[in-house]
């Protein structure tokens, strides 16, 4: 039985990710490497219906949090801005 390496891992886990994210009509990503008491995920702003909203998604439970909704896409952008500098300060 063959095993897999830690990056193999990682590189799968990165695809299987990226491939969840594309099925949620996502518009923009920026990724959280965690770490400090924050999840590891993406800031990410995507289409819901008629509207579009901005998220955490966590990588470690799979689940969107903290979710801001708006009308048009300008204010989402906007929104989706502001959050990576308040999330990721660090990885701009």
């Amino acid at each position: 039985m063959q095993s897999i390496s830690q990056k193999g891992w990682d590189n799968y886990l990165d695809q299987k990710a990226a491939e969840f994210l594309q099925a949620q009509q996502i518009i923009k990503s920026h990724p959280i490497p965690g770490g400090g008491g924050q999840a590891p995920g993406f800031l990410v702003l995507r289409r819901r219906g008629e509207q579009y909203a901005t998220h955490f998604y966590n990588s470690q439970d799979g689940g969107f949090h903290h979710g801001h909704y708006f009308a048009n896409l300008a204010q989402a952008e906007i929104d989706f801005a502001r959050r990576v500098t308040e999330y990721a300060p660090a990885t701009n």
